[in-house]
């Protein structure tokens, strides 16, 4: 799952288990360039929750995989993402006339 950050700070991120699945998930994510900002493992719960911070208008990836042979379905939310700031318009020009 890939999405862009319309502002900075910071960000959420929750896997959880649907539909009486027995995945146990980890998941990872990163910024554009490959740096990785949080990483969660499930342990055995049926959600899994990460915050971490974001830049505006930087392009996150999460990854998630399952442990060991588990697999099944999750639901993946991002959340609390920070709104883009708002820019003030130029001032409008002054005309003079002599």
């Amino acid at each position: 799952f890939t999405f862009p950050a319309p502002g900075s700070g910071t960000a959420s991120v929750r896997l959880t288990r649907i539909n009486g699945s027995t995945l146990n998930a980890s998941f990872e994510v990163f910024r554009e360039n490959g740096a990785n900002v949080g990483a969660g493992i499930q342990q055995g719960g049926g959600t899994l929750l990460l915050t971490y911070p974001v830049n505006a208008g930087e392009v996150y990836s999460i990854d998630v995989n399952g442990q060991g042979v588990s697999e099944g379905a999750y639901q993946l939310e991002v959340f609390g993402m920070p709104a883009a700031a708002e820019v003030e318009p130029a001032p409008a020009p002054t005309v003079r006339k002599y």
